[in-house]
């Protein structure tokens, strides 16, 4: 028998950054983690770059090395929920696709029949994860560009080019997430996909006290948006 029940506000959000190295994922992601919650854990591939903004930003943190298998952030996301953590942030996210012991290292190392659909299964379990924790999530995922193949009209012969950036991830990664922020090396962060009404798609403002209000207003929809936060 179905029971339906009133709709309540979310108590958890998952956002995603991504771009180039130097764009300001860490610090964001930092910033905006302890809008989500005042006990902050960080699983960090990045050599602790996270402890650079300890005094500004105070967090637990754990190094997590090789091999990045997918099980490896799993274990970690339940030991954030396990010590009581509000919120966990995993930056990155990207070794876990792409680096040593990721998906695709899994699967360049055995060739055997079926083995993707295996690989697939357990990075699929991950993202069930980021989704059914009771913590929030933010994820950062470094940048590369879009590679497409194709044909010279003239010549016949086949070409490579290089398209817009992508984060280093699986394609169709963004359903995860309520809010994805595409951050330029200048700082600037744009809204790649958004649920948030306060932060619509497209929406592209600096990363600074106006990104952390909309986030804020979108957790607390009786707070006052700032007027020079809704720029488009």
């Amino acid at each position: 028998m179905f029971q339906f029940r009133p709709m309540t506000h979310p108590r958890k959000f998952n956002i995603a950054l991504w771009g180039l190295g130097g764009s300001g994922k860490t610090y964001t992601g930092l910033a905006l983690a302890h809008q989500l919650g005042s006990r902050v854990a960080v699983v960090d591939t990045e050599h602790e770059a996270s402890a650079l903004y300890a005094a500004r930003f105070p967090s637990a943190i754990v190094a997590l090395d090789p091999p990045y298998t997918p099980e490896r952030y799993l274990e970690a996301i339940h030991a954030a929920e396990t010590a009581g953590f509000e919120v966990v942030m995993l930056d990155s996210l990207s070794p876990e696709w792409d680096g040593p012991g990721g998906c695709l290292s899994l699967q360049q190392a055995n060739k055997k029949p079926g083995v993707w659909k295996e690989i697939n299964d357990r990075h699929e379990a991950l993202l069930k994860a980021i989704n059914q924790t009771p913590l929030s999530v933010i994820v950062t995922f470094r940048e590369k560009p879009r590679v497409i193949f194709g044909k010279d009209p003239d010549t016949g012969k086949a070409v490579v080019d290089k398209g817009d950036t992508t984060p280093i991830t699986r394609e169709r990664y963004d359903y995860e997430y309520d809010l994805v922020l595409h951050l330029q090396p200048t700082h600037v962060a744009t809204a790649t996909k958004s649920r948030l009404l306060t932060f619509r798609q497209g929406t592209a403002l600096p990363a600074n006290g106006d990104l952390l209000a909309l986030v804020r207003t979108a957790m607390d929809p009786d707070s006052t948006l700032p007027a020079s936060a809704v720029s488009e």
